[in-house]
């Protein structure tokens, strides 16, 4: 049943797709990209189809979602408890409708931060796991290749890209609007995280990887162009990643299958500058 509600999700999500492409086709003149993909944005669905046919790595999946709905409903019910009448007494409005209806929306996104942060490292561990056996799967390992380092889940906690998802969340409370300018606001930098495996591979150092991502080695914040392969993926990314429970399991997981296949791609054409 949860496979077919995912697969129906993700026909949803292509026929989005293909309507950005157009639209981002005729504005902006973008080339073709990928050898599965016209735009970088359909990594992610390719990705999470690419695991609904592979059943070998469903193992890790089941696991965090498991663990991550437990964690949720017993995160959530602590934060309701415990948070839920002060902060609408804090907020204090002459609605007391208003002031609650804001407090159960704070304690959703303080149960999610803290939900978020606990995973962390049981999801660095998965990722960094399923981007090797997709590489591999897909015979787009080279030999002279040491396996990457495994990100803790502390030290990705504290990175910039954490931080800013941190910082620009109270835009994600516009509906709608400002879940887009969310997700488009940390596109970039979730993009350049997810493909931090590959370029540490390639052995490149901060400034070749900055180049790659943002086509100058002179920016340090954040990329809203939308011809940008790094942001076309990571759009996409970050909406999947804020469903609820199965945003930060199956959808990341995803996430991570859908980069291994735009760098098996990449390392199929030839796009290497380092071995």
């Amino acid at each position: 049943m949860w496979l077919k509600s995912v697969k129906g999700f993700y026909e949803f999500i292509d026929v989005l797709n293909e309507e950005i492409q157009k639209r981002i086709l005729q504005h902006y003149k973008v080339t073709k990209v990928g050898i599965h993909t016209n735009l970088n944005m359909n990594y992610p669905a390719a990705g999470v189809r690419y695991f609904i046919q592979s059943p070998g790595l469903w193992k890790d999946a089941i696991c965090l979602l498991c663990f991550a709905i437990v964690l949720t409903f017993i995160i959530l019910i602590m934060v309701f408890v415990s948070f839920l009448k002060p902060q609408a007494e804090f907020f204090n409005f002459s609605s007391g409708f208003l002031s609650y209806t804001l407090s159960v929306i704070a304690c959703f996104i303080e149960t999610t931060v803290i939900v978020s942060i606990i995973l962390l490292q049981k999801i660095e561990h998965a990722k960094h796991s399923i981007w090797v056996k997709v590489m591999q799967e897909n015979e787009c390992w080279d030999a002279k290749w040491d396996a990457p380092t495994e990100k803790s889940g502390l030290g990705s906690c504290l990175s910039f890209g954490a931080i800013l998802k941190f910082v620009a969340l109270p835009v994600n409370l516009l509906p709608v609007v400002g879940t887009i300018v969310y997700a488009a606001i940390n596109a970039t930098l979730l993009s350049w995280d997810y493909n931090a495996y590959y370029y540490e591979v390639l052995q490149l150092n901060e400034d070749e990887q900055r180049l790659r991502v943002f086509k100058s080695t002179n920016v340090r914040g954040i990329s809203l162009d939308p011809s940008n392969a790094h942001f076309q993926f990571g759009l996409i990314a970050t909406l999947l990643e804020m469903v609820p429970i199965l945003g930060s399991t199956v959808f990341t997981l995803g996430n991570v299958i859908g980069v291994a296949l735009w760098n098996c791609d990449d390392y199929k054409k030839g796009l290497l500058t380092k071995i």
